[in-house]
């Protein structure tokens, strides 16, 4: 014990315990609530970059049947053409 440092009753060192387990129990909660934030972060990146992702597959496919349609255009065109000479 150091000098000016009362003795502490047994019920006072108890209650000091409880209150110190009970600390580390909320920072145990804290960690694992940061740590599933962080997971959820993570997870909330993927989705987004999956839904951009998505939208460049919609946005290709529709530019690549759009190419094809007109391609099939000219080339009927090409058709009626060869047919009239």
């Amino acid at each position: 014990m150091k000098k000016g440092e009362e003795k502490k009753s047994k019920k006072g060192m108890k209650s000091e315990r409880r209150k110190k387990s009970e600390r580390e129990k909320k920072n145990e909660r804290l960690i694992d609530i940061s740590i599933e934030m962080g997971n959820l972060t993570s997870l909330l990146q993927n989705i987004m970059i999956w839904e951009k992702n998505e939208k460049e597959k919609k946005k290709t496919r529709r530019e690549k049947e759009r190419r094809e349609k007109k391609s099939e255009e000219k080339r009927k065109i090409k058709e009626k053409k060869v047919k009239r000479k």
